[in-house]
């Protein structure tokens, strides 16, 4: 009776259910499409940055470029500016004066035709 006991707890432990070699088998091919659609995803990320640096340092540039020829007009302004004023002999004081006296002829013109004001 013992040998017949031992022939039925060999056979029982050595079989192991065939669906858990075919779900090993798929949680691997599940998991392996994972890591290909996730190493899709990384090239795509690294390419997007790749293009939006690349935009970035372009419009940097341009504006760069934009910057410098602004400052460039913006002195060649100032100093137009300068020899103007310095022809005209003008000074901040006189210059304050003559925007005074304009205000005050203007506030005197609505006063004195209030028909012509505009709405």
């Amino acid at each position: 009776m013992s040998e017949y006991q031992e022939e039925s707890i060999q056979a029982t432990s050595t079989a192991t259910p065939r669906w858990v070699g075919l779900a090993v088998a798929a949680l691997a091919g599940v998991s392996l499409l994972g890591v290909g659609i996730a190493w899709s995803a990384l090239n795509h990320s690294r390419s997007v940055e790749q293009e939006t640096q690349t935009s970035v340092k372009q419009a940097n540039d341009a504006l760069a470029q934009k910057l410098a020829r602004e400052d460039e007009i913006n002195q060649q302004l100032q100093s137009d500016l300068k020899v103007v004023t310095d022809k005209l002999n003008v000074t901040q004081s006189d210059l304050i004066k003559a925007r005074k006296q304009n205000k005050q002829s203007s506030a005197a013109v609505d006063k004195s035709s209030p028909g012509l004001r505009a709405p």
